[in-house]
C-alpha cells in the first residue's frame, strides 16, 4: 500500500487557487460568482491570490462554478462531483459539439482557404458551432 502525500493547508490552497483561476478568469465572471454566492468580488479575489474560503463560501462557489470545479478541488482525495440536475451533463455535450465543430473548421483551413465544397460541409457546422456557444454563455451567465 503506497503512502499518499498529505493535505497541507498550502497543497490545499494552491489548489483552490489555480482552480479559480481556470473557472473564473476575469472580473466579468468574478462578478458572475459574486452575484449567484453573494461572496464579494475582492474576497473571491483573495481567494484567487491563495486565501482560503470558509466552508460556507466554498459551497457556494462550489455550486456557482459546477461540478467541473468541485471534482477538480475534490480530485485531491480521489472523489469527484456531479449535478444532480443533469445540467452539468448537457454542458459536456454542448462543449463536446463545438469542439467538434471547431475540429472540423481548423481542419479545412489548413490549406488556409474553404473550398467550394468544404464550405457546404461547414456551413451546418458554422451554424452549429454559433448556436452551441451562445448556449453555453447562455448558461454560464445564468451560474
Amino acid at each position: 500500500m503506497t503512502k499518499e502525500p498529505m493535505l497541507t493547508h498550502d497543497y490545499v490552497a494552491k489548489r483552490l487557487e489555480t482552480a479559480l483561476r481556470l473557472y473564473m478568469p476575469d472580473a466579468a465572471r468574478a462578478r458572475s460568482v459574486e452575484n449567484a454566492t453573494g461572496v464579494p468580488c475582492r474576497t473571491l479575489k483573495s481567494y484567487r491570490e491563495g486565501n482560503t474560503p470558509g466552508l460556507a463560501n466554498f459551497l457556494a462557489m462550489c455550486k456557482a462554478l459546477g461540478p467541473g470545479f468541485t471534482s477538480d478541488i475534490l480530485s485531491m482525495v480521489g472523489q469527484s462531483a456531479h449535478a444532480i440536475d443533469g445540467e452539468a451533463d448537457a454542458d459536456a455535450e454542448r462543449l463536446t459539439d463545438l469542439l467538434t465543430h471547431a475540429a472540423a473548421m481548423s481542419k479545412a483551413m489548413e490549406d488556409g482557404r474553404i473550398d467550394h465544397r468544404e464550405f457546404r460541409e461547414l456551413a451546418p457546422m458554422a451554424r452549429a458551432l454559433g448556436a452551441d456557444l451562445i448556449a453555453f454563455s447562455a448558461r454560464i451567465e445564468r451560474a
